[in-house]
């Protein structure tokens, strides 16, 4: 039996599932009210009332949302400025506050470039009283999250403002 674990975190509830693959069935089902202060929270009580025991037999988890599609649709958005490391220079991007930078891995999470911390430390200074959250996205970041990391850890030390 190859069972799957769906949960969708709305703007008022969040909504689980468990289906069985092979026949299409619906297990269980469940809701719980969405907590915006900390998501996990509302995940943890929708799954708790799918009163499931054998999450052990659960092959896959997909997890989906309709929070930043909702906060866009409505207008409630914030500024949020954008580190790319190793990317190439896009022209158009839908965001006002945005750097390439240096760094970056190949395919093997091998640095392609050295990550230039002067040069990253001064991107981070230009966003500061700018924007309301930092977005950095590493180059094959999923292979060796190393420069990510490092950026992210200038971040906090240099602005206190949310970090993805």
């Amino acid at each position: 039996m190859s069972l799957v674990l769906g949960i969708d975190t709305g703007g008022t509830y969040t909504d689980g599932v468990i289906v069985e693959l092979e026949n299409k069935q619906i297990v269980k089902k469940a809701k719980a009210l969405t907590t915006r202060e900390d998501l996990a929270i509302g995940i943890r009580n929708c799954i708790n009332n799918l009163d499931f025991n054998r999450y052990e037999d659960i092959s896959a988890v997909s997890l989906s949302t309709t929070l930043a599609t909702n906060a866009i649709v409505e207008g409630r958005g914030c500024e949020v400025g954008l580190l790319m490391l190793g990317h190439e220079p896009i022209s158009t991007l839908p965001v006002k506050h945005f750097s390439v930078l240096p760094g970056g891995h190949d395919i093997k999470g091998h640095p392609r470039e050295e990550l230039d911390i002067d040069v990253t430390r001064q991107a981070i200074a230009e966003l500061k009283g700018k924007v309301d959250a930092v977005a950095i996205s590493g180059y094959l970041s999923i292979r060796n999250p190393e420069h990510e990391l490092a950026v992210r850890d200038m971040v906090y030390e240099m602005v206190e403002l949310p970090v993805v």
